[in-house]
């Protein structure tokens, strides 16, 4: 899981629960709440969400200097081979596109196999 907390007083609840929900969207992963039976059984407090959820995924890309350079890398180079990991999840089409257009294999690391093996 992205986050495992636990409840160890009611007042906490509103605070974990918003963390908890920002990690599964954000992350694209599981989160974990645990309360025990001893807090579950105490009123809960009347508090809403402090903070609106962000509900979109942020982009996470390279500056514009570093595409730069791979492209200049990857012009210059006699051969490339593309070995992608779990940073591809998603991507699949682009990726194996993007190995046709510089005629590339593509291999993948341990945690890449699930988005890049399947085809390949």
């Amino acid at each position: 899981s992205h986050y495992n907390e636990m409840i160890s007083n009611p007042e906490q609840m509103p605070r974990l629960l918003q963390t908890a929900i920002q990690h599964a969207i954000g992350r694209g992963g599981v989160s974990v709440v645990s309360m025990p039976g001893d807090i579950a059984s105490k009123p809960a407090p009347e508090k809403s969400i402090e903070h609106a959820l962000v509900t979109t995924r942020p982009t996470v890309r390279p500056g514009d200097d570093e595409i730069d350079q791979l492209c200049r890398m990857v012009d210059e180079a006699k051969r490339v081979t593309l070995f992608c990991g779990s940073g591809t999840a998603g991507a699949h089409a682009e990726v194996m596109e993007f190995a046709e257009k510089i005629k590339s294999p593509v291999g993948h690391a341990l945690r890449g196999k699930e988005w890049i093996q399947y085809d390949n």
